[in-house]
């Protein structure tokens, strides 16, 4: 597909945690807000800072990143929250419908999944459950990744 290529510099703990450096930036046709996917296409965060050659990744695990996606083969609309460390988890009805093992996708084009529920929450004294999500790929071990338009 269509995107630019980078090599990942510096990931945690080198750089800060959620943080990806890649070496490629605005020389290459980087800006703030492409979204940047990982090996496979899964989508890890957006461009954060391109100071020319190079660029800062934002990952959507990243402490209070905010995401719209969806959870589950109903796609069920959820905003992700990134937890820091590479986690994620969103708050949802209780009676929603959300399993263990349900995959997690990412708003955009394509259905690319993103993660998976390795718990849910079911206080019954609460009409939400928090949903906790794990990245499907450790993003701090990633070499490589596609920055798109």
């Amino acid at each position: 597909g269509s995107g630019v290529l980078a090599g990942v510099l510096a990931r945690p703990p080198v750089s800060p945690y959620d943080i990806l450096v890649i070496d490629q930036g605005s020389d290459a046709g980087i800006a703030v807000g492409n979204r940047v996917a990982g090996p496979g296409g899964m989508p890890l965060g957006t461009v954060e800072s391109v100071p020319g050659s190079s660029a800062r990744v934002l990952l959507y695990s990243a402490p209070a990143k905010e995401t719209e996606s969806w959870i589950g083969e109903g796609r069920i609309p959820v905003t992700v929250i990134g937890e820091g460390a590479g986690s994620m988890s969103a708050v949802v009805a209780r009676d929603a419908g959300i399993n263990v093992g349900d995959l997690v996708y990412m708003m955009g084009p394509g259905a690319l999944a993103v993660g998976t529920v390795i718990e849910v929450g079911n206080d019954p004294s609460s009409p939400r459950s928090r949903v906790d999500i794990r990245p499907l790929q450790n993003p701090f071990s990633i070499t490589w990744v596609t920055v798109m338009p």
